[in-house]
């Protein structure tokens, strides 16, 4: 996590060491992880710009949807609008 003047940012890692296709570019949220992340951005004031940061992509654009996005992304949503998420910063996406 990292708090600056007027904003706060929390990471999360979505990379999995071991995944059932072997293939890491299918990062995955889990429960805990929003809700940890929620927690840390929901300390700073209701004037600081919240962040997220993650590895893997929540979008992409259509011309890259074959590479799949974040395992557990819906569930993730629905947390992530509750703790007042103004951004999401990922990448990960491989040609």
């Amino acid at each position: 996590m990292v708090q600056g003047d007027d904003f706060i940012v929390a990471g999360v890692n979505t990379a999995r060491r071991w995944a059932t296709l072997f293939d890491q570019t299918r990062g995955r949220i889990s429960s805990s992880q929003t809700g940890s992340a929620i927690n840390h951005l929901k300390a700073a004031p209701d004037t600081h710009l919240r962040i997220l940061v993650a590895h893997h992509p929540f979008w992409l654009p259509a011309e890259q949807m074959r590479r799949h996005l974040i395992g557990g992304r819906d569930k993730a949503f629905a947390t992530l609008r509750q703790g007042k998420v103004d951004m999401i910063l990922s990448g990960q996406a491989v040609h």
